[in-house]
């Protein structure tokens, strides 16, 4: 009797295992340093859907056509920090159409938003397979180098939408990093920095 109900256990730990690897696979998405410019000094970075779907990136606006990723990680002498801001959702009606729209803010948990306070929404922008978008990072010369990052949208297919309760339940168990359905963040592997010299 003991031998079935293990069996089984062992079976569904397996297949759990299986799915948070098939449904957290992340799809061929990148960036990439493309080149440093001295003026204005900065960096321009490319963000590649190399995927067959589309995907919607997160940016803050900038006053660039593409806007600026969202994840920022500054070198110092104990290694790398990241910005405490966290990534926020709220989904809401827009009366105009009668769909309901997501909107994603930056939030820092130290320091909540007070009440009447007004919150500038992330840029969500669609971009479609095959097809690339750039952005400029301001650099200033001779400061500590940077990595920069963003994060994405993809689709969820109809067995990942199913299965997403499970698959919380089951990050939560190993103690895997949640986030939200279909947000993945992909960083430039290249920290970015700009020299003293000419």
């Amino acid at each position: 009797m003991k031998k079935p109900l293990l069996l089984v256990l062992v079976a569904a730990l397996i297949a759990a295992v299986c799915a948070v690897c098939m449904l957290s696979a992340q799809l061929s998405v990148s960036m990439s340093l493309i080149e440093y410019r001295r003026w204005p000094h900065g960096a321009k970075l490319r963000l590649t859907n190399g995927s067959q779907r589309p995907i919607g990136y997160l940016a803050e606006e900038d006053g660039t056509p593409a806007g600026s990723p969202i994840l920022s990680l500054q070198k110092n002498s104990a290694g790398w920090t990241r910005s405490s801001l966290t990534l926020r959702s709220v989904t809401c009606m827009n009366v105009s159409t009668g769909k309901a729209t997501e909107l994603f803010f930056l939030m820092d948990p130290a320091n909540p938003p007070k009440t009447g306070q007004v919150l500038a929404a992330l840029w969500d922008r669609e971009l479609k397979p095959g097809r690339s978008v750039d952005f400029f990072i301001p650099l200033d010369p001779g400061t500590p180098p940077k990595r920069i990052g963003t994060v994405y949208r993809a689709a969820q297919s109809k067995l990942a939408a199913k299965l997403q309760s499970c698959l919380v339940r089951v990050k939560q168990w190993f103690r895997i990093k949640t986030t939200s359905p279909g947000q993945v963040e992909v960083w430039c592997p290249e920290s970015l920095a700009l020299s003293m010299a000419p």
